[in-house]
């Protein structure tokens, strides 16, 4: 399982927590630490055209949060953050599920 983030240095060390929960509760959990520290500037530079409501994009880094078993049947993922290393925790863009056999 990937997670894909942005955070300031200062902000570095953060620990999250990542839970599946079904019909019978929690039945797994992960638990990584977010570092290092990757804040890359806003990419500002392609646009031919001005931008209205959308945001501005900037390079994000994966972050492996290592394998859990999802057993059959619905699932939620709830993701929190344990240990909170500086003012935030970071910015999230993506979580990523790899099935495999």
């Amino acid at each position: 399982m990937l997670l894909w983030y942005t955070c300031a240095d200062a902000d570095a060390g953060s620990e999250v927590q990542l839970a599946t929960i079904g019909v019978a509760g929690v039945s797994g959990t992960l638990t990584a630490t977010i570092a290092p520290g990757w804040d890359p500037p806003l990419n500002r530079g392609d646009d031919r055209v001005e931008r209205d409501a959308e945001s501005y994009e900037k390079e994000f880094r994966p972050l492996s949060l290592g394998t859990i078993d999802l057993p059959a049947g619905p699932q939620t993922l709830r993701m929190v953050a344990l240990r909170v290393a500086g003012a935030s925790v970071a910015d999230v863009r993506r979580l990523v599920l790899d099935p495999r056999p």
